[in-house]
This record gives structure tokens, C-alpha cells and sequence, in this order.
């Protein structure tokens, strides 16, 4: 439900309804934005109290809208995982330790698997579990930096004296 958008009324009103002029309002804003905006400008931890007026045409239908709120960018921080290598290179570098003939039987392996119906031959319960014990110590824990959320809380406002009819954050 778009609501921000408020196309000026007409009497004669018999073109685009206002829920089109608010729809196409705020997808061209946002295209808009997706390429001016440079997330890179905004500083971790700011906030920035903002007031804007956005008015024009859609399909020569006026509209018009006042925009209170905050914005709000949260600090930056790091983000711990957990990750295993790269499966190709791991493979790739056991198949590397083969001898060609091996090497060749697992390479045969993903034709073997669609004959089966998308099922891999059956092994021992004792080689499953050294497989398994062998791909945990693979794990290891890796941070990365994530950049803060960018958030933004509108104000009510007023239409009629375009001041906020309420100071709700939140």
C-alpha cells in the first residue's frame, strides 16, 4: 500500500488513479537512488535528520510529498564463520595425489552417480565416518567486515499544515 505519494486532486481527475502516480513515483525514486546513492559517503554510526519535499508529474498528474524522519547508519562490525576450502581445489588437489588409473575411476564417478538414479554407491560405515572426521578439520573459523545497516524512520505528517503530527521513532 503506497501512501507517502499524494497526487494533487482534480476535479476533472479521469487519467492515471493516484495509487499508479504514487506507484511509478516511488519505483522512479528508487531507481533513482539505486544509482546515485554511494553507500561508501555515508559515515558509521551518524544519524542525519532529514526534511524533504518531493513533487512533480507522473503521466501529467501532480503530486507531492513531505518527507520527514531519520536516518540512521549503525556502526560497522565483524561477523565470525565458519567455512571449509573450496570443494573443486580440495578434490582437485586429492585427485593431484592419484595415479592416473585413480584418477580416471573417480573421474567416472558423476556418470556412475546418474546411471543410479542420483545416488552415490554405498560405502562403509567406518569410511563414512573417517570422511567425515577428515572434512571437520577443514573448518575453520574466518571473521569478515560488515558494514553497519542503514535504517530510516519517517515522522507522521500533517498533510494539511505539512508540519509532523507526531515525533514517533520507531
Amino acid at each position: 500500500m503506497s501512501t507517502l505519494l499524494h497526487p494533487t486532486r482534480r476535479a476533472n481527475r479521469t487519467t492515471t488513479p493516484s495509487s499508479v502516480v504514487s506507484a511509478v513515483a516511488w519505483h522512479a525514486l528508487l531507481k533513482t537512488a539505486d544509482r546515485e546513492a554511494v553507500r561508501d559517503d555515508l559515515a558509521p554510526g551518524t544519524a542525519h535528520a532529514i526534511d524533504l519535499a518531493v513533487s512533480g508529474t507522473v503521466d501529467g498528474e501532480e503530486f507531492d510529498q513531505h518527507i520527514v524522519g531519520q536516518l540512521s547508519v549503525g556502526h560497522d562490525s565483524q561477523r565470525a564463520s565458519s567455512a571449509n576450502p573450496p570443494l573443486d581445489k580440495l578434490i582437485g588437489y586429492i585427485l593431484s595425489q592419484l595415479n592416473e588409473s585413480h584418477r580416471n575411476a573417480i573421474l567416472r564417478l558423476p556418470a556412475l552417480y546418474a546411471e543410479q538414479g542420483c545416488e552415490l554407491p554405498e560405502v562403509s560405515p567406518s569410511i563414512a565416518a573417517e570422511t567425515d572426521a577428515f572434512l571437520k578439520k577443514f573448518r575453520a573459523a574466518k571473521t569478515s567486515k560488515v558494514r553497519g545497516s542503514v535504517s530510516f524512520k519517517r515522522c507522521a505528517i500533517d498533510s494539511d499544515s505539512r508540519e509532523p503530527a507526531l515525533s514517533i521513532v520507531g
